[in-house]
Parts: structure tokens; sequence; C-alpha cells
């Protein structure tokens, strides 16, 4: 229903939020292409989480790889040209994230068909709808819709606050949120790779170590991301110019990248949480924490973007964000009486 609705609604979505009418035609034409991409995202994604529940998390990084690969290629031509391919611009972009997707959710469905025995998982066999079973999965998956619903509304207006700043403030932002996606990689691989050998510790009922995994995913988190943000922050020019050609811009991007990788020592510790919390089903508590922490979140970027200061500033609400986060995690894993709850659940 979404990927009908919304280009037909993106025309005046994006006409009411952005001042830029270049922004807002821009973001039209993205949108456009990008949701054709969603059904292989989903599929994908469903692969992903077979794969981290069942153990096998190394063929994830061979998917990733074909589909960055796919993706960079088909960048370079489609939104440049090339021959006979004409610049398609950010059309390009989204066309090439779309064709990257379908790609990796191929390589998915023949890695399993050939090399896993999908049998024993019953992955391709159709018995019929089992209405208890939508049931159960509705019941703990909803928390985890609505708080990836509120994670990328909070996303989105903060690019939208940071648009009303002024199109060199949103150039630096996308900027600088493209190397956080990079550096995020790491606290979202440790931080969902716990929740799952959670899930499997307390299926084999030794609920007992899962709060000593816990801390080792935190200490294998910094001892990866501390490394990888001070290189970023020493290559600062180096890295922004991968992004883009401007000098300019690569000068005025600085002090934002800056503010960005500081946040991130607070983001593992509240992130971390915040995904086991997920894995071991307490999606309902995961889903609080991610509203209220979001709530918070927004406020304080409206409220700092409408002093009108530099956009550096801005990105402070980030640590807004997972200061929230990590305060009410944290709350609810050590008193929110889960170990009762996950006991029971084990006999």
């Amino acid at each position: 229903m979404l990927i009908v609705v919304s280009p037909l609604l993106a025309t005046r979505l994006f006409s009411f939020m952005m001042s830029s009418a270049e922004v807002s035609e821009a973001a039209q034409e993205y949108l456009f292409w990008r949701v054709f991409g969603l059904p292989f995202a989903f599929a994908c994604a469903m692969f992903r989480a077979f794969y981290i529940a069942t153990l096998r998390p190394g063929i994830l990084t061979t998917s990733s790889l074909v589909m960055v690969a796919t993706n960079c290629v088909l960048n370079y031509f489609l939104i440049f040209g090339a021959g006979p391919i004409p610049a398609l611009g950010i059309a390009g972009a989204a066309i090439a994230s779309t064709i990257a997707e379908a790609v990796c959710f191929v390589f998915f469905a023949l890695y399993t068909l050939c090399r896993i025995n999908w049998q024993a998982y019953d992955l391709f066999h159709w018995r019929g709808l089992d209405i208890a079973l939508q049931k159960q999965l509705f019941k703990i998956g909803r928390w985890l819709m609505f708080q990836e619903a509120i994670a990328f509304t909070a996303w989105l207006l903060f690019f939208i606050a940071v648009e009303n700043l002024g199109e060199r403030a949103l150039a630096i932002s996308n900027i600088v949120r493209s190397i956080c996606s990079f550096v995020f990689l790491f606290i979202h691989s440790f931080g969902s790779t716990c929740g799952a050998v959670s899930a499997n510790l307390i299926g084999a009922r030794r609920s007992d170590e899962v709060a000593g995994l816990c801390r080792r995913g935190m200490i294998l988190s910094y001892i990866c991301v501390i490394p990888v943000c001070l290189g970023i922050a020493v290559f600062s020019q180096p890295v922004l110019s991968i992004f883009t050609n401007i000098d300019a811009l690569t000068v005025a991007s600085v002090p934002t990248l800056y503010v960005m990788l500081g946040s991130f020592l607070i983001a593992i510790p509240s992130m971390h949480y915040q995904f086991v919390l997920a894995g071991i089903g307490m999606t309902r508590e995961s889903m609080i924490t991610s509203l209220t922490a979001s709530v918070i979140y927004m406020t304080y970027t409206f409220v700092i973007a409408h002093c009108n200061v530099d956009v550096a500033v801005v990105w402070t609400a980030d640590y807004v964000f997972y200061l929230g986060t990590g305060v009410l995690a944290i709350w609810f894993w050590k008193h929110a009486r889960w170990r009762e709850k996950l006991a029971y659940r084990a006999q």
C-alpha cells in the first residue's frame, strides 16, 4: 500500500515540507524509481534475518559485496552516462540501487537453493496461510514495524529541518550521513549478532550468559569503531573528497563530520542494548525506547534549527538521540524483569 501511495503523495508532501523547489523535484524523481526496489529489499532483509538467526553471518559479507559492486558500477553509468546510456542524474542513482537490490535477492535465492538444506527449514514450501503463526508473528513484530517507521520518520524530518537551513547545509548533511552509515555498519553488525546469539542462548536455557555476551559485543564494537573514527577524523579531507569534488564543500563539512564521529562513543552502548532487546523478543520495550528518544530528538532538532545555527550544531541532535535511547534501553534491561520473563518463555 505504501509503495503505491508514496509516488502519488510525493508531490504534495515534498512541496509542503521543502523550501527549495529544486530539492523537492529531485526528491520526487528519486522516490519514484526507488520504491520499485522495496520488495527486493524486504526479501533480502528476510534472507539476512534467516542467516543471522541460524548463525551463518559469513554469507552476508558476500551478499553485501555483490550488492555494493553492482550499485557502484551502475551508479557510474546511470548517473553520469556512458556511450548510448544517457546521464540520468539522481534518477540514475535510484535505478542503480533498485537493480542492485534485485541482484542481491537473486544471489540470496540461488545460494539458499544450492548451498543450504532449505528443506530442513521448510523455506520454500507453501502450506497455506497459518493464521495462528501470523498472529504470533504480528504480536511480536508489530512493535518492530512501529519502531522502524518511527526511526525512518525521525531521520526524514531531521533532513527536512536541515534543508530549511539551505541547500549547502543539506549537501553537507548528506555527505556526513553517507560516512555515518558506513561507521554504523559495525554497530549494527555486532548488535544484531548479539541479539541473535542471545535468542539462541535463551532457547538453550542459558539466559544467564546473555549479559556477558552483551558486554563482549560492546567491547568488540569499540575496538572496531574507535580506530575507524580516528582514521576518518585524521584523514577527513581525503575521506570527504570521495563524496564531492567541491573543495569549499569539503572544508565546510569537516566540523559536522567531527560532531558525528564523536556521537558514536554514546551510540555503541545505546544501540547495542536496543538491538538485544529486540533480538530477545522485548519488541514493545524496544519500540517505546525508540519512540521516546525520537520525540526528544526531533523536538531538539527543530528548536535548534529554528535558531539558524551552523549545520554542525544541528548534528548534536545525535547525542540527544543516543543518550535518550541508552538511558531507556538500559533501564528496561535492568528493571523490566526481562530475566524472569525469558526464563518463563524458555520453559
